[in-house]
C-alpha cells in the first residue's frame, strides 16, 4: 500500500487562494447587505423625522402664541 501524496506546494497555493476567494465572496455579500439594510433604514428614519416635523409645526401653528411679559424697566436717571 502506498500512502496518499502530501499536496504540493503550488497545490496548496492553490486551494489556498480559492478559499481566500471564497470567503471575500461571502464578506462582499454579507457587506451589500449590510448597506442596504442601512439605507432603508436611513429611509425609514428620514420619513418618521419628516412627518414628526409636519406634525410639529402643523401643532405649532393651531396653538396660539403666549403672550410675552414685558420686563422693561424705567430707565435709570442720569444726574
Amino acid at each position: 500500500m502506498s500512502e496518499p501524496p502530501f499536496p504540493t506546494t503550488d497545490t496548496a497555493w492553490a486551494e489556498t487562494a480559492s478559499r481566500l476567494l471564497e470567503l471575500q465572496q461571502k464578506l462582499d455579500a454579507w457587506d451589500r447587505l449590510y448597506n442596504e439594510e442601512v439605507s432603508e433604514l436611513r429611509k425609514e428614519l428620514s420619513l418618521l423625522t419628516a412627518n414628526y416635523m409636519r406634525e410639529y409645526q402643523a401643532q405649532r401653528q393651531t396653538v396660539q402664541p403666549r403672550r410675552q411679559r414685558r420686563t422693561e424697566r424705567p430707565p435709570w436717571e442720569t444726574s
